[in-house]
């Protein structure tokens, strides 16, 4: 399973998943380890999906004047493409450095 996914999995299950500097931090029911586990064998990848949906949500909020879940959504939205590969939504830089076109 990809980092994405397990994210995804690890999100739906109930677990907590944020990063502190180059750490990773699950936390959640013992019933859930596996699942934790796997994470953490994922690190990198996982460390980067959460620090594009980090810059994302913050875009949103701070720049895009969303309330907190709204630039959440979105974020999450922009990091399922980014991560997995997949064309940026519409208005979104392919790059970063890339400005929106009006």
């Amino acid at each position: 399973m990809d980092s994405l996914a397990l994210l995804i999995n690890a999100h739906a299950a109930g677990l907590q998943v944020r990063a502190e500097g180059e750490r990773l931090i699950v936390r959640g029911p013992k019933r859930l380890a596996g699942l934790a586990q796997q994470l953490l064998s994922q690190k990198a990848e996982v460390l980067e999906a959460l620090e594009v949906f980090e810059e994302r949500a913050a875009m949103a909020e701070y720049c895009g004047g969303l309330s907190r879940a709204e630039a959440e959504q979105l974020a999450w939205q922009c990091v399922l493409g980014v991560v997995s590969g997949q064309p940026p939504l519409q208005g979104q830089p392919e790059e970063k450095g890339d400005r929106i076109s009006p």
